[in-house]
């Protein structure tokens, strides 16, 4: 009796093991897929030259403040190049979460001034799930 019991515990380990086991690798893959899983936003663009800069700029602040505080939201970073063009780089959870973002109200205040009062030109790229490729150091 005792050792089909020691065989029970231990059958019951395993399948506890196995559960563990199947756990694990399923939140590893949902993870690797959620990390490669965006939506990416690619906006160039170049200033007029009679803009108020300093307008613009407390714009471009308020609005990476408040795209932050929105669902969906990974990351924002703009680059400025020798020739005055600008690319600015958004990154998403989601497409939902991207043109939620693209229609907040305050949002939409602001692209109409853009329009109207900072931009030449701009050009919007936007990419659901693009291929990712990565690189990092390991420690040495």
């Amino acid at each position: 009796e005792s050792q089909q019991a020691a065989e029970s515990v231990d059958a019951h380990c395993q399948v506890a093991l196995a559960i563990i086991t199947a756990i694990v690798y399923w939140s590893a893959v949902v993870t690797d897929s959620r990390e490669q899983r965006m939506y990416l936003t690619v906006f160039r663009n170049r200033k007029r030259a009679d803009m108020d800069a300093a307008a613009y700029a407390a714009d471009a602040r308020q609005m990476e403040q408040q795209a932050a505080t929105m669902p969906g939201f990974i990351s924002v970073k703009s680059f400025a190049s020798e020739d005055g063009e600008v690319v600015t780089l958004s990154e998403w959870e989601s497409e939902a979460a991207a043109k939620a973002w693209g229609r907040h109200p305050d949002h939409a205040i602001v692209q109409q001034r853009g329009k109207n009062e900072y931009y030449e030109q701009y050009t919007l790229y936007s990419c659901i799930e693009p291929p990712m490729r990565r690189f990092e150091r390991a420690e040495r």
